[in-house]
């Protein structure tokens, strides 16, 4: 079901699936102009539901029909318990139609490395836990075109900092804080400091 990124990057049987869509599901997305040059056209003809636990981003650019605002973990558990049917195999079918005869064709220049294949190589050798951290401008859109994508975890920031050669702290409640803060500050090398905070707590 994963046909690649949306947007002005995107890919172009991506974006036509999301153009002939008929519900249009959007979690934690802004839709900003750098990404769709109009906003608008997404919501023509179809159901919109935006879900994001910050209510300013709802309909920020694009007003949907159904908002959201809460956990997106928490309200998919809700989802879950409702009771839906419906037959999408000639809609896969179409998608699918649409992916094999709008994929890009690539002549790569053989002097030099091909970015697309390497990447592609590279995630399909690293471990299912590896972090994978690309470099601004081309080198995200290359990563958000051909990186194989494993959502079922999310980064390890002691992982990534391991891979940067840096210090780790990690601070889970106030009680402590200042201990932390301070050994955060008299360390002279690059330190990361990772806070876990409660995912509902709106800025206000």
């Amino acid at each position: 079901m994963y046909y690649g990124m949306v947007g002005n990057n995107g890919k172009p049987y991506a974006n036509r699936a999301m153009n002939e869509s008929d519900l249009l599901l959007m979690v934690g997305a802004r839709v900003a102009d750098r990404a769709v040059n109009q906003p608008d056209l997404i919501t023509e003809n179809k159901v919109l539901i935006h879900i994001d636990v910050d209510p300013a981003e709802i309909g920020k650019n694009v007003g949907p029909a159904i908002p959201l605002v809460g956990d997106a973990k928490h309200i998919f558990e809700d989802i879950q318990k409702e009771d839906f049917s419906c037959e999408h195999g000639e809609w896969i079918q179409l998608l699918n139609g649409y992916r094999d005869s709008m994929r890009p064709v690539r002549r790569p220049n053989p002097d030099y490395v091909d970015p697309a294949a390497f990447i592609t190589m590279l995630s399909d050798a690293m471990e299912e836990d590896a972090v994978y951290v690309a470099d601004v401008g081309q080198n995200q859109i290359w990563s958000c075109g051909y990186h194989v994508v494993d959502l079922s975890g999310s980064p390890d920031l002691e992982k990534l900092s391991a891979a940067y050669d840096m210090k780790f702290m990690r601070l889970y409640t106030m009680e402590g804080a200042e201990d932390t803060i301070r050994a955060f500050l008299e360390n002279d090398e690059s330190v990361l400091l990772e806070c876990i905070i409660d995912p509902m707590d709106l800025v206000k």
